[in-house]
């Protein structure tokens, strides 16, 4: 049986979430990419683009009198609701002779390079996807909406409210450890993109599992967009590296209360502030650190309860050119 979209309520629309459309377009930026060439329009499918968290980068052949258009298999591994993000082409889904009607469909506004999604539930059996476009390749990318929460795969708006949801996120205007009080984000700020993004790294990897050193050869923490699961020593804590490649703030996001502390050239870094995570199943704390770009900073992490930590890692101007500020301007 197919799960059934939020009720959205009298007055209310539904849309794919600013998590899943920034998660898409992760893939489109980053990668991985797989390239295709679609087969004839008028033939069977014969070229699938099956493969999850991939974005696809389609061939179209020309077709007669101009333009380009052909087919592409694809098979669901679980039946459910899918949001198809397109870039230069238009997308229809059939079964069989059926022709599909999306759920709905709508701008992604916040992603340039994916300008448009629609949501079909479709079952776990094989569609045939045709491609039609005045360009001769096109962006293809299919996401699960069933793959984390419901708050993950969708966004409910309501009459005037702003187009993100009036939830607030992690830099709501509490007072951290450290007596630093974060940005009064008011009562109607959207959830913070930077915890979205950083959530599903953690639910979705990649990943990257390493051992902590407690002397010897240190290992490194570079790599940006993992979640690093970090094995630790014993009931002490566990060193890493981190070197950045932009200077200024950086989030350290942690899945549980695990102690954590940065140096720099063996001088303590303070941090700028430090909040407890609400509404991401994989991460529960959030510190903040100003960095400078190239410098190797020593990260000491532990000890937890189980002996394992997970570590996200994020240049707050990776999402947000003017880091806080920036955020929260429609909160004014």
């Amino acid at each position: 049986m197919l799960p059934t979209t939020p009720d959205a309520g009298a007055g209310c629309a539904t849309f794919v979430s600013d998590s899943l459309i920034d998660h898409a377009c992760f893939h489109e930026l980053m990668g991985p990419h797989l390239d295709r060439v679609a087969g004839a329009a008028q033939g069977a499918p014969s070229i699938d683009v099956d493969r999850a968290h991939t974005a696809f980068h389609v061939r179209l052949p020309e077709k007669a009198g101009g333009g380009y258009a052909g087919v592409l298999a694809y098979r669901p591994r679980a039946s459910g609701e899918f949001a198809v993000f397109t870039r230069d082409g238009k997308l229809r889904i059939r079964q069989q002779d059926q022709a599909l009607a999306p759920r709905f469909t709508h701008d992604t506004e916040i992603c340039a390079v994916l300008p448009s999604v629609s949501v079909y539930a479709l079952q776990a059996q094989s569609y045939t996807l045709e491609l039609e476009s005045d360009r001769e390749h096109v962006a293809l990318i299919i996401e699960s909406m069933s793959e984390g929460t419901v708050q993950d795969a969708y966004r409910i708006a309501c009459a005037s409210r702003p187009r993100l949801d009036g939830s607030t996120g992690m830099l709501d205007a509490h007072v951290s450890d450290t007596g630093a009080s974060a940005p009064d984000a008011g009562s109607m700020c959207p959830i913070d993109p930077l915890l979205e993004h950083s959530c599903l790294h953690a639910l979705h990897g990649p990943y990257g599992d390493i051992e902590a050193a407690t002397e010897g050869a240190v290992p490194s923490v570079d790599r940006v967009h993992t979640a690093w699961r970090i094995a630790l020593p014993d009931a002490s804590a566990g060193r890493v590296t981190f070197q950045p490649t932009q200077s200024g703030e950086h989030v350290f996001y942690l899945e549980g209360a695990v102690p954590l502390t940065v140096r720099a050239g063996g001088a303590l870094v303070p941090e700028a502030y430090r909040e407890s995570v609400v509404g991401c199943s994989g991460l529960a704390a959030a510190h903040v650190y100003e960095l400078e770009r190239g410098v190797r900073h020593d990260v000491s992490v532990g000890p937890s309860e189980n002996g394992t930590a997970t570590l996200v890692i994020e240049n707050v101007q990776s999402l947000a050119v003017d880091g806080w500020a920036e955020r929260f301007e429609a909160c004014d």
